[in-house]
């Protein structure tokens, strides 16, 4: 293993594993956090990446396994700045299993929503989710450069079988999903079974939410209220344009620009 630190942020210091002894089940492991890196550092490690190769004997038989070898799994990470967890609404394109799903969302000790995962199979693991991430980065040392303005993190995991220089080829799984925010200046004046309601809704779902009700009319009611509280935040094709961009920053694409 070795470690390139050149960058002045520690968190931008990079890990490379390597087994390239192995006939089988070789594997060279990257570990880098690219936000964190500026170009003219991203501009340098590709280039102690590329040196690095042609210095080290066994490496540079595995120029191909490092450049074109299977990608079995992305994880993708996307921020919202100026939203809680607590006011998200995320949700996925129903799939075709027929196996009984769950939810679980985890709370502060004050009852403030802080984790929720999205449906999944029980005993399989949750690979949609979000968080507080502001809590997270402040309880573990982290910076935060955004001060007392809260993000919210959602992360989700793509499975694939793609050479590195072809994840810019992968389709876009930002439109599997939708996020919305609730705009909780809609609870301003407003009777105690709406109040409620959304917060219930928020933390559970809408329809977990609906089952305490006992008329039709007030299921009516408070799911138009809530409704249309709810703000669109997710633009697919946004986000994929920035997912290539980044892409091609970090230097995957071929180009070092």
């Amino acid at each position: 293993a070795r470690y390139w630190t050149g960058t002045a942020n520690p968190d931008g210091h990079v890990l490379i594993k390597y087994a390239p002894k192995k006939k089988q089940n070789r594997y060279i492991v990257v570990c880098m956090n690219p936000s964190h890196m500026t170009k003219k550092e991203l501009d340098a490690f590709w280039l102690y990446w590329d040196t690095l190769f042609i210095n080290h004997s066994y490496l540079r038989q595995d120029v191909l396994l490092a450049k074109t070898d299977t990608v079995l799994r992305v994880d993708i990470a996307v921020d919202v700045l100026n939203a809680e967890p607590r006011s998200i609404v995320a949700t996925k394109q129903a799939g075709k299993s027929l196996k009984k799903k769950i939810q679980i969302a985890y709370q502060t000790v004050t009852g403030r929503l802080e984790t929720k995962y999205l449906p999944h199979i029980k005993g399989k693991g949750a690979t949609e989710y979000y968080y507080d991430k502001r809590k997270e980065r402040l309880e573990s040392g982290s910076d935060y450069a955004y001060g007392e303005r809260p993000m919210t993190r959602f992360e989700f995991r793509v499975e694939t079988e793609r050479p590195i220089n072809e994840l810019v080829k992968l389709a876009n799984h930002f439109e599997k999903f939708s996020l919305s925010m609730f705009d909780r200046k809609a609870l301003k004046g407003q009777s105690s079974i709406f109040v409620l309601f959304a917060e219930l809704a928020l933390t559970r779902t809408l329809d977990k939410a609906l089952e305490f009700l006992s008329s039709d009319e007030d299921r009516k009611a408070c799911k138009t209220f809530f409704t249309n509280g709810l703000v669109n935040i997710w633009k697919p094709e946004l986000l994929a344009k920035g997912r290539k961009d980044e892409l091609q920053r970090v230097g995957f694409l071929g180009t070092k620009k």
